[in-house]
């Protein structure tokens, strides 16, 4: 629990406070947010309490990962991405580099989960493509464990 109000609050009354997130949270984890509001007392955070509302949240830890661009489009770029079936995205020129961290995959622990990854509709046989998948399995910032690079392939 990060807060609890000191006293019941009047009707219509905002209350405010704060939390702070520890030094060793863990990067790019994805904690809960449970807030309870209750008629009647303060309430543990996985019961059911006869009057008032429960709401989930989601806090995303910031991410401190190294950067990685593309310095040159002209003749290649990632064209589409498609990862199991929550992801399909075309993407198009992103000049080096696009953020798309608010597309989400759910996984379970042992799921198997496939992708497909399509470059621009340059002459690849001319340029060639060298592809490289990483997981920050270990979520510390760096994509360097070594499980994390779990895809690589070229293409002529």
């Amino acid at each position: 629990m990060v807060y609890e109000s000191p006293f019941s609050s009047p009707t219509n009354t905002t209350v405010a406070g704060v939390f702070n997130v520890p030094q060793d949270a863990i990067i790019g984890s994805t904690p809960r947010i449970r807030i309870i509001m209750s008629e009647t007392a303060w309430i543990e955070s996985c019961v059911t309490y006869p009057l008032g509302e429960t709401e989930d949240y989601t806090l995303v830890i910031d991410d401190l990962y190294c950067n990685s661009e593309g310095l040159g489009t002209t003749n290649e770029f990632i064209d589409t991405i498609t990862i199991g079936d929550a992801i399909s995205n075309t993407s198009g020129n992103n000049s080096g580099y696009a953020d798309f961290t608010d597309m989400v995959v759910h996984a379970s622990q042992g799921e198997t989960i496939d992708f497909q990854l399509t470059p621009s509709s340059h002459d690849f046989t001319q340029y060639g493509e060298y592809w490289k998948v990483f997981i920050d399995w270990n979520l510390d910032g760096d994509f360097s464990c070594a499980l994390c690079p779990l895809f690589s392939d070229k293409l002529f």
